[in-house]
C-alpha cells in the first residue's frame, strides 16, 4: 500500500475519514485523500495510522487506513463509504475532494486545481465549493460532482471570474453532476470578452457536459465557442444540461462548432435568448426553453441539422426562430403562448443582438422562419428545408395568453433560393392569423385543421395567380395577391374565425383571375342552402359555375341569368365540417375533386366552349333564403397556361 505525506501547514479535520491531519503526518492508504497528500517511499514511518491495540487489521481492496487521534485506534473506511466508485484492481483512483467552507474562493479553487494538475480528474464531494478564478481544465481533464444539485460551483463574491469551468484550446474534456453558481447577486458584471460564464470553452473538441446545472451568471449559463477552422471544435454533447436564471443567454453555442448534439437540454427564466445556435451544426432529441426575455430557442445561420423536440413556451419574444436555415431536415416542434412583450411590454428588447429589436419579426410568431443576410453559398438565406410535425399557436384553454399576431409566420425572403416544405402543421389563430406565407419564395406549408388538409404556398411562384386565407386582413380581399382584389356584388360577406363567411340569396364576390387554372378552396356549410364556386366568369350572369348542397354536386352554366346542369356528381357531404375541393380548367376540359377523389369530369362543346373561352372571374356565391351561412376557409389559384 502507497505511503503519503500530509504537506499543508498547521492541521486540517477530515470529517469524512475521522481523522485530523498534521503537517508531516504520513498515511497509508490506496489513494491520496486530496491534492495536499504526496507519495513519499515505502520505508518512511507511518504515523497515520498507529496499530490498533487489538492487533493489524488487514484493508479490504479499495480502503484505506486512517487514524482517529481521540480514540487512539485504527479505522477502516470503504472507497464505497466515501462515495467513489471503485474500477477494476489495481486502478489508482482521485481523492474525493471536500468543500473547505472557505468562502474567499482560495482554499477550494487550490485544491481542485491542484488534484486537475495530479491527475486530470477532479472528483468533487456533496457541498458548496467556492472559487476565486477560474477552473481551467487541462487535456483529457473531468471535474465530477456528486449530484447536479449536490455538488455546487459558486463565485465568491466580488471575483473576477471569467469561467467557473474553463477550457481553451485543449481537447476531450468531461463535467458532470454537478451545478455552477455564477453568484451574480455579489458580483460585478464584467464587460470582457467572455463575460462569467457558467461553462466556458473555446476550439475545443470532445465536449461532453451531462447532467449539468448552471444559474446565476453574468453571462451564459453554458458557453461554447469557437474561433478558426471549423475542425477546432468538433463533436460535443450536451445530456440533461439545464441553464436558469441567468443574466444573458442560458445556453449558447456558436462560431462553427461542428457535430453537436442536444439530448434533454432546458432554458428557463434567462435574461435574453434561452437556447442559442448559431453557426453549427446540431442534431438533438429535446430542447425546451420556457420564460425566457428573449426568444426560448434560436438557431442563426446553421447548415445541415437535425433539431427535433424542440418546445417552447411563455417566452418574452418568439418561442422558436430559425434564421438562415440551410439543407437541414427538422421534426416535432411545439411554440405556445410565446411573444409576451407585445401584451406586458416586459423583456430587455435593447440588447439581444442582431437581427432583434423592438419591432422585428421576432415578434410576429410563435414560430418564425426568417430568411437571414447574405453570407456566401453555404449560409444567408433559409432554403432546402423541410420541417415535419408542427405544433404551434394558445388560446385559453391552455392557459397560455394568446398573445403573437401568427402562430407560424414565415418572413419575406425566406425561400427565395431555394425549396422550403414545412408539413403537419396543426396550428391555433393568433391576435392576426395562423400562418403567414409570404408572396415571394419557393415555400410549401401543409396545415390541417378539423381533420382538412390545407396547402398554403409562396405566392410568386411561376404558375401562382393568387392565394388568400382571410386571416388577419383589414378588410376582405386586402391580402388577395394577384393585383386583382375581389369586388362586391351582392349580399353580405363577413369574416368568421380565419374563414369567408356569406348567407342569404345571391352573394357572391368575384375577381379576373384567368381562364386556364387550378381552383384549390376548403368549404364549409351550415344547413341545406348551396354553395357555390365560379369561374370562366365574364359577369353576375354569365359564368360557369359548381355547385354543392343536398347529396350532389353540380356543373353548371349560367347564361343571360339562366341556370343549366351541364354535368353532376353523387357526393356525401358532410355540414359543418371543411372539405378541400379542387377545379382544373383547361381549355375545354373541367374536372372537380373534393377532399382528393375525382366527382365530376366534362368537356365543354359547341356555344359554350366559344362562350367562356376567354372569360377570367372567379368568385363564390350562397343560393338559398336560409339564414344559415356557407365559408370558405382559402383559396389558391393556380395558372396551367
Amino acid at each position: 500500500m502507497a505511503k503519503w505525506q500530509f504537506n499543508r501547514p498547521g492541521s486540517w479535520d477530515y470529517a469524512t475519514l475521522d481523522i485530523r491531519a498534521t503537517f508531516g503526518d504520513v498515511l497509508e492508504a490506496d489513494f491520496a485523500p486530496d491534492a495536499w497528500w504526496d507519495e513519499v517511499d515505502e520505508s518512511t514511518p507511518a504515523t497515520i495510522p498507529a496499530t490498533p491495540s487489538s492487533g493489524v487489521i488487514e484493508p479490504s481492496q479499495f480502503s484505506l487506513q486512517a487514524y482517529d487521534r481521540g480514540l487512539n485506534h485504527g479505522v477502516w473506511k470503504s472507497l464505497y463509504d466515501l462515495g467513489l466508485v471503485p474500477g477494476a484492481p489495481g486502478v489508482r483512483f482521485a481523492g474525493q475532494i471536500q468543500p473547505s467552507g472557505d468562502t474567499s474562493g482560495m482554499t477550494d479553487r487550490l485544491a481542485i486545481m491542484a488534484e486537475l494538475a495530479r491527475c486530470g480528474v477532479a472528483h468533487l464531494a456533496p457541498g458548496r465549493f467556492y472559487i476565486n478564478d477560474d477552473l481551467l481544465v487541462p487535456e483529457g481533464g473531468a471535474i465530477i460532482g456528486s449530484g447536479c444539485f449536490a455538488t455546487v460551483i459558486t463565485v465568491a463574491a466580488d471575483a473576477n471570474v471569467h469561467g467557473i469551468i474553463w477550457a481553451t484550446d485543449v481537447d476531450n474534456i468531461h463535467a458532470a453532476d454537478l451545478a455552477v453558481d455564477g453568484n451574480a447577486d455579489n458580483t460585478n458584471s464584467f464587460t470582457g470578452t467572455y463575460p462569467r460564464a457558467g461553462i466556458f470553452t473555446r476550439r475545443v473538441s470532445n465536449v461532453v457536459l451531462s447532467n449539468v446545472y448552471a444559474t446565476n451568471t453574468w453571462g451564459a449559463g453554458v458557453y461554447l465557442i469557437n474561433s478558426g477552422a471549423e475542425t477546432n471544435s468538433r463533436n460535443t454533447e450536451l445530456t440533461n444540461v439545464t441553464a436558469q436564471a441567468c443574466k444573458s443567454d442560458g445556453i449558447k453555442v456558436s462560431n462553427a462548432i461542428r457535430d453537436v448534439f442536444y439530448n434533454g437540454v432546458y432554458a428557463r427564466d434567462n435574461g435574453r435568448h434561452g437556447v442559442v445556435i448559431d453557426h453549427s451544426e446540431a442534431s438533438s432529441s429535446e430542447i425546451i426553453a420556457n420564460a425566457n426575455a428573449g426568444v426560448g430557442i434560436y438557431v442563426r445561420n446553421v447548415y445541415s441539422h437535425n433539431l427535433k423536440g424542440l418546445t417552447a413556451k411563455r417566452n418574452q419574444l418568439a418561442g422558436i426562430v430559425g434564421w438562415a436555415l440551410t439543407r437541414s431536415m427538422d421534426s416535432s416542434w411545439v411554440a405556445q403562448g410565446n411573444c409576451l412583450h407585445l401584451t406586458s411590454g416586459e423583456g430587455a428588447i435593447s440588447d439581444l443582438g442582431e437581427p432583434f429589436d423592438s419591432t422585428g419579426d421576432h415578434l410576429k410568431g410563435d414560430i418564425v422562419i426568417m430568411a437571414g443576410a447574405a453570407e456566401g453559398a453555404s449560409y444567408g438565406s433559409t432554403r432546402h428545408l423541410a420541417l415535419a410535425g408542427v405544433v404551434a399557436g394558445s388560446d385559453s384553454e391552455l392557459g397560455y395568453s394568446r398573445a403573437a399576431p401568427y402562430a407560424l409566420y414565415i418572413a419575406d425572403g425566406v425561400g427565395a433560393r431555394g425549396s422550403v416544405a414545412i408539413t403537419g402543421v396543426v396550428a391555433q389563430a393568433g391576435t392576426e392569423g395562423r400562418i403567414r406565407v409570404p408572396e415571394t419564395g419557393d415555400i410549401y406549408v401543409e396545415e390541417f385543421v378539423d381533420g382538412v388538409r390545407y396547402v398554403h404556398r409562396g405566392r410568386d411562384a411561376a404558375d401562382l395567380l393568387a392565394y388568400d386565407d382571410w386571416s388577419g386582413r383589414d378588410a376582405i380581399g386586402a391580402g388577395m395577391t394577384s393585383g386583382q382584389a375581389w369586388i362586391q356584388t351582392t349580399g353580405t360577406w363577413t369574416r368568421v374565425r380565419d374563414l369567408l363567411s356569406g348567407s342569404g340569396s345571391s352573394t357572391y364576390l368575384t375577381a379576373a383571375l384567368g381562364a386556364d387554372l387550378r381552383l384549390d378552396v376548403t368549404w364549409e356549410t351550415q344547413d341545406s342552402d348551396t354553395m357555390a364556386l365560379l369561374f370562366r366568369g365574364i359577369d353576375q350572369n354569365n359564368h360557369l359555375w359548381v355547385a354543392l348542397g343536398g347529396t350532389g354536386m353540380q356543373l353548371r352554366k349560367r347564361v343571360g341569368g339562366t341556370n343549366t346542369t351541364l354535368a353532376e356528381g353523387a357526393l356525401a357531404w358532410t355540414t359543418n365540417t371543411r372539405h378541400r375541393v379542387t377545379v382544373t380548367v383547361d381549355g375545354a376540359e373541367i374536372t372537380v375533386a373534393v377532399d382528393g377523389a375525382e366527382v365530376i369530369a366534362h368537356t365543354l362543346t359547341g356555344g359554350d366552349e366559344t362562350t367562356f373561352a376567354s372569360a377570367d372571374r372567379v368568385g363564390y356565391k350562397v343560393l338559398g333564403a336560409n339564414s344559415g351561412q356557407a365559408a370558405i376557409g382559402h383559396l389558391t389559384a393556380q395558372s396551367l397556361a
